[in-house]
């Protein structure tokens, strides 16, 4: 994915570019008013049992700069916070095949994140 904008000059630039992004939404997360670009920067993918796990894939959040043509970058606090309200918790910011979002644990509940071998473990006992 590439973000271009236009300067004063009329120039294009590039602001971002990432490889893999598939955009969830633009929102204003904090309190400038200027909105956010977030996304998930991996391909999520199901395993396990009854495809009850999915890699841990958070979500990420990009903040325009101070310009026009300032690149975006992303935001590690708006990216927590974001994660905390709006995916199953918080692992960090790296995606992982190592980590498993757990959909439905056993007994119940929302879902977790955790250790995707601990996950496999858990899942055996019941």
């Amino acid at each position: 994915m590439h973000i271009i904008a236009l300067g004063d000059d009329g120039i294009p630039k590039e602001i971002l570019n990432l490889e893999n992004f598939e955009i969830r939404s633009f929102a204003a997360l904090d309190k400038d008013k200027t909105p956010e670009l977030i996304g998930y920067p991996c391909f999520s993918q199901s395993w396990g049992p009854e495809f009850s796990f999915l890699t841990y894939d958070p979500f990420h959040v990009y903040r325009f700069g101070a310009t026009a043509t300032s690149e975006m970058t992303m935001d590690l606090q708006l990216t927590e916070s974001y994660n905390r309200k709006n995916y199953y918790g918080w692992a960090g910011p790296e995606c992982s095949e190592d980590i498993a979002v757990v959909l439905h644990p056993p007994g119940g509940g929302k879902p977790v994140v955790m250790d995707a071998e601990k996950a496999k473990v858990i899942f055996e006992k019941h």
